[in-house]
């Protein structure tokens, strides 16, 4: 159930505003107060968020929190490479107003639009700045959200760019621990203003390795480290702290850790949108560190060299292309900990978009995210194919551990599988939502020009009215053109993203599959080499009892007689000749019923 709000505005960037500000979290508050012992539809799933904007903490760059060494994950520590990490990103998509011509291409004499970053760090004034940097009709801003976010900041964004609360409920959701309300993820009708997807980044240990009772531990502990290393978030802690939804141990070099993006979309009264995007991804941590692997000698691996798998980006001829990108910030020091995957995709976000489809389509302005995000859950893909592979290679004399790694796999394809799914659901369901299109904007523009073009029209001579009506046809047919390829391009990229995360879909239930007829062959492996080993064994047995049965009464008989020979001798002879009548008598009777006691069960009995 999302938070029923007004319909956002112009905000005011005077003093004032922090009367606004106040009154985004108050009507959070009030609307967290309603019982469900009074109203059919509750906010008591909002008071979470409604207790953390109450707070009076302000962003702090300190030190980061952490509670305690039995745990297995710790708060990502103060970094000193990135002591100045900007949390928030404006990425600004106005009009070029001095367009460059080239050569007699009309288009090309039109206004282009340009996106550019501006990064704001812990020292700046946030509100100032989102007040400069204010969407128009001709232009789009989107706000990135880097990590974990102060209440204060959260509370400026809400206020100024009427970001809904009900986004922030959701990516804070680990936050209402005490008490669980089972809506996530919710129904498609319910999320389709804001959506939320999942990235995976890849960590290879390049030096050091963890033995298997390391990796088994470390698999049944990641659920419940996770959960700590969450609920250890507070208001003060380090703004821009890296959030880590789970992690996965592959195999003894290969980690994943899942994290995940939120984005939703705002329209202003005044003109233009705002996008806002929180990535989980914010200051460079060492994954190793953060999760506290140890080896099996006791020693810590926080020193242990690794390496997250870049993103690799697939175009027709992309290696002979130059794209205008910003500069890069300084990388860090080889002793510093790695870039996660998103850790420049503020500052350099836009690349690969026409920036002119993006200031007018939200869908297409988030493409790129929705991009990396499919091609994250690809690679993560590529590697458990590769991992059931060697499984399938090699599982004999290791049967035992095979299936215990075929059946985390099947843990990991099945959660791609749900997420998939719930992506497609997005996507196909995206029409309904309120974000602005190229579709509406066409019509409207359309709806502008006729308007324009009649009232242009009255009262002026005949030879500049059809001059004008010339031009005004000419600019009109450039507009339609550009407007109708613009409305192409977003299509197909709605289409390849739909069928992006339909074939990670489709090849995820294809390993499922597979994995399951692996389990079912190594199954099946070991079932059989236990039936050759009973079957070995009975037939030892078997021996063992055609002994017992014969040799147990020879011991008996034995037994008795041995020790009586003198008392049954023969005095006229001098020879125990009763005693060895005696002792054959009794041991050829006992075989006789051993014999019969041992062919018991091949006897023909006539039936009752």
């Amino acid at each position: 159930m999302a938070l029923p709000t007004r319909q956002p505005g112009p905000r005011s960037t005077a003093p004032g505003a922090e009367g606004t500000r106040r009154e985004f979290a108050d009507e959070i508050r009030r609307f967290a107060g309603r019982k469900a012992e009074a109203h059919l539809f509750s906010g008591e799933h909002f008071e979470s968020l409604s207790k953390l904007f109450q707070t009076a903490s302000e962003p702090w760059p300190g030190s980061s929190i952490s509670f305690g060494s039995k745990s297995m994950l710790v708060v990502p520590t103060a970094v000193p490479e990135f002591p100045e990490f900007p949390p928030v990103h404006l990425v600004t998509n106005d009009v070029n107003s001095s367009p460059q011509r080239n050569g007699s291409n009309a288009s090309a004499d039109r206004p282009r639009s340009v996106m550019s970053s501006v990064a704001v760090s812990v020292r700046d004034d946030l509100r100032k700045i989102l007040a400069q940097h204010a969407p128009t009709n001709n232009s789009g801003l989107l706000v990135f959200l880097s990590g974990w976010q102060s209440p204060a900041w959260l509370r400026i964004l809400g206020a100024e760019c009427g970001i809904d609360p009900e986004m922030m409920r959701r990516h804070l959701s680990f936050l209402a621990h005490e008490r669980k309300f089972y809506d996530q993820p919710p129904l498609p009708s319910h999320q389709h203003d804001n959506w939320r997807i999942r990235t995976v980044t890849i960590c290879k240990l390049t030096n050091n390795a963890l033995n298997p009772d390391e990796v088994k531990r470390c698999r049944e502990g990641a659920d419940r480290d996770v959960r700590k290393y969450l609920l250890s978030f507070r208001p003060g802690s380090r703004v821009g702290s890296s959030i880590i939804r789970r992690y996965s141990v592959i195999d003894e070099k290969t980690l994943a850790i899942e994290q995940d993006i939120s984005f939703c979309v705002t329209a202003r009264r005044d003109g233009g949108w705002v996008g806002t995007i929180w990535t989980d991804s914010g200051i460079p941590f060492d994954c190793i560190a953060t999760l506290g692997l140890r080896m099996s000698s006791g020693a810590s691996v926080r020193g242990c060299d690794q390496r997250y798998i870049p993103l690799v980006l697939h175009r027709p001829k992309i290696a002979m292309s130059r794209p205008e990108l910003p500069s890069p910030p300084v990388p860090p020091a080889p002793s510093t900990a790695p870039c996660p995957l998103l850790f420049h995709l503020p500052s350099q976000y836009g690349s690969t978009l026409d920036s002119d489809l993006a200031r007018v389509d939200a869908l297409y302005a988030f493409s790129e995210i929705i991009s990396i995000a499919a091609s994250s859950e690809n690679k993560l893909l590529n590697l458990v194919k590769e991992r059931i592979d060697i499984g399938l290679r090699a599982f004999h004399g290791v049967e035992e551990s095979s299936l215990e790694n075929l059946q985390y796999l099947a843990t990991l394809l099945q959660g791609i599988n749900e997420r998939s799914e719930e992506v497609v659901c997005l996507i196909e369901n995206e029409a309904y939502s309120k974000w602005p299109s190229a579709a509406a904007t066409t019509v409207q523009a359309k709806a502008q020009g006729q308007g324009q073009g009649q009232g242009q029209g009255q009262g002026q001579e005949q030879e500049q009215e059809q001059e004008q009506e010339q031009g005004q046809e000419q600019e009109q047919a450039q507009t339609d053109h550009e407007q109708q390829r613009q409305a192409e391009m977003r299509e197909v990229t709605r289409q390849l993203l739909l069928d992006d995360y339909r074939s990670i879909l489709r090849r995820a239930k294809s390993l499922k599959g597979v994995v399951r007829e692996a389990i079912a062959t190594i199954t099946a492996e070991v079932m059989t080499q236990n039936a050759k080993r009973s079957n070995k064994l009975s037939r030892k047995v078997g021996r063992i009892t055609v002994l017992a049965y014969f040799f147990l009464p020879l011991s008996f008989v034995t037994s008795i007689y041995g020790m009586n020979f003198v008392s049954f001798g023969d005095a006229a002879s001098g020879f125990p000749w009763k005693s060895v009548v005696a002792f054959s008598g009794t041991l050829l009777a006992i075989f006789c019923l051993s014999v019969f006691m041992f062919f018991w069960d091949e006897i023909p009995w006539p039936s009752a």
